[in-house]
């Protein structure tokens, strides 16, 4: 239509090229957030490897969740009470 020639294949490699290097690039970014989540919470006194997960799966979320967080020394045990 209108003088474009529709006769050829569409370059399917160039396609998925940007595809893996889209999909990479978010994988990336997710990992660092996740890493920066699970290094701010093992410095806060929590545990790094499960906050490493909600850092993955929820990105900014979880990392504004470790950031507002308390240190875990601020929590006062019933024990230490009496």
């Amino acid at each position: 239509m209108y003088g474009q020639n529709f006769t050829e294949m569409p370059n399917w490699g160039l396609a998925i090229g940007w595809l893996i290097g889209i999909y990479g690039a978010l994988i990336a970014f997710g990992l660092i957030i996740a890493i920066i989540t699970a290094i701010v919470a093992s410095k806060k006194g929590r545990n790094g490897f499960g906050w490493f997960f909600m850092g993955l799966f929820l990105n900014f979320l979880g990392l504004g969740l470790i950031l507002i967080a308390l240190p875990k020394k601020y929590y006062v045990d019933e024990e230490e009470e009496f």
